[in-house]
């Protein structure tokens, strides 16, 4: 490859990195939360709570949690009943016994002091990006409402420096020096991404490896005008049959490139900046070996034609693709450096939540209704009597409560919501720092596993004695 041609590529570098940064820094905004957290919406208490639910829906945010959306157990003496929250004292009156002050206390969580408040929980296979979901609710909510999201904030300055670090020193490792330098500012571009630019870059070099001996072939085959001449022919047919000694390398770029979009998907990327920059890359791989196979036209080196069937190391992954495994464990093991917590102007005094225990106490207070003395604890029910043989009171024993397990889910709906802001709250009550740590999902560690399965896979496959060995293109070796 001639200046010229070196310094019209690397212009086309530059310009389709700026292109998939700009994109994915769009679609993968600076203020993005990961990990566990929490969305809070703040409106006025006047406003209809059913409505807003049914605009949010519209837009898929139809997991907030509200007055309107939970229920309160109460015994209804033929069977049990679930009332809805935000009708339950429209429902019961204030004398009534049954109420045991559960419903006024969850109440008080959702609605005080003038406010009504909408919660949304993310767990760590989610990501939160606060400009766009902000904007989502600017086009269906014409009502004034406050937006707050408790969380890890995401640090990119370390993803891009661990990016570079691995993208350089697989460049150390590279075959096609080439060629992979000027893939760089694409693939550090993708650090937008977050921890999974490591693993999408990892792939993407992957594929360059995979791609350097099929080009060289067919570019060779193009440079010596061998299409004609040769053992292979010409048209797609002599493809195919120059393409036969790199089967390996073709079956691996398709599933490295499924690889990408999978990955891409189960992290919640948005395709687009993925597939601008999966087409920039391969543009880039078309135009390197397009100039490659141009240079020292007035200085043919000897390249083989294949003869005879052969086996050959038509490609290297290890230690080339060791650096974006190695990296990518770093960051899931020191997720401190690159999540801080949110600042957020708003508290939820711990004096306002429900522990799973006072869930639990509910349930119990309604099961046991019916068959106790109110001016009795809860845990004395009335006895079941039984007659001895002479026709007297015997004994004794406790009813058994019958409950409908199979008809009601028990368990506390919002206990992960609840733990959540006690373990985020607690901490700005007491003036400490919360401690910043993110649990990772396992389909990453999934992934990053592949790329060191590949490469162990690679040493033990370059490990085995060849029975037959043949040079390729590229080979500085003189023939005799």
């Amino acid at each position: 490859m001639n200046l010229r041609s070196s310094f019209l590529l690397a212009i086309i570098s530059l310009s389709f990195g700026l292109t998939v940064f700009y994109f994915f820094s769009i679609f993968s905004p600076r203020e993005s939360f990961s990990g566990e957290g929490c969305i809070i919406l703040v409106f006025d208490e006047t406003e209809d709570d059913r409505i807003i639910q049914e605009n949010l829906a519209l837009v898929g945010l139809d997991d907030f949690v509200s007055k309107s959306k939970q229920k309160v157990f109460i015994d209804g003496f033929v069977t049990f009943r679930m009332i809805p929250l935000d009708t339950f004292f429209g429902e019961i009156e204030a004398f009534d016994p049954r109420d045991d002050g559960y419903a006024a206390r969850l109440s008080s969580f959702f609605v005080r002091d003038g406010k009504q408040y909408f919660y949304y929980y993310f767990n760590q296979t989610q990501g939160i990006r606060a400009r766009e979901l902000e904007q989502q609710l600017n086009t269906i909510l014409d009502i004034p409402f406050n937006l707050y999201i408790l969380g890890q904030n995401r640090s990119f300055f370390w993803d891009f420096i661990f990016l570079a670090a691995a993208c350089l020193s697989a460049f150390l490792f590279s075959r096609s020096k080439r060629s992979y330098f000027f893939q760089l500012p694409v693939l550090f571009a993708l650090g937008w991404a977050g921890p999974a630019a490591i693993v999408l870059a990892g792939f993407f070099s992957g594929i360059i490896e995979l791609l350097k001996e099929p080009l060289l072939e067919l570019s060779a085959a193009r440079r010596y005008n061998r299409r004609s001449l040769d053992y292979a022919g010409i048209g797609m047919k002599g493809i195919r049959e120059r393409l036969k000694p790199f089967k390996i390398n073709l079956y691996l770029v398709f599933l490295f490139s499924f690889f990408i979009f999978l990955f891409s998907i189960l992290v919640n990327l948005s395709l687009i900046p993925v597939i601008i920059g999966f087409l920039s890359f391969f543009i880039l791989i078309f135009l390197s070996f397009h100039f490659e196979s141009d240079r020292d036209k007035q200085h043919k080196r000897f390249v083989p034609v294949v003869l005879f069937p052969f086996k050959i190391n038509t490609f290297s992954l290890f230690p080339f693709l060791l650096p974006f495994a190695l990296m990518s464990i770093v960051i899931l093991f020191f997720p401190h450096v690159f999540f801080q917590p949110s600042e957020s102007s708003i508290i939820i005094e711990p004096e306002y939540l429900i522990s799973s225990e006072e869930h639990a106490r509910h349930i119990e207070f309604t099961r046991f209704f019916s068959y106790r003395d109110i001016n009795q604890n809860i845990d004395e029910p009335y006895s079941h009597y039984y007659l001895g043989e002479d026709g007297l009171i015997a004994g004794a024993y406790p009813y058994d409560i019958p409950w409908a397990e199979d008809l009601y889910d028990i368990h506390f709906p919002l206990e992960k919501l609840m733990t959540f802001l006690l373990n985020y709250s607690k901490p700005a009550v007491d003036n400490i720092t919360p401690n910043a740590g993110v649990n990772v999902p396992l389909n990453q560690w999934v992934f990053i596993f592949i790329i060191l399965a590949v490469c162990i896979m690679d040493l033990f496959r370059r490990g085995k004695p060849q029975k037959k060995k043949a040079a390729i293109w590229g080979d500085k070796r003189i023939a005799a």
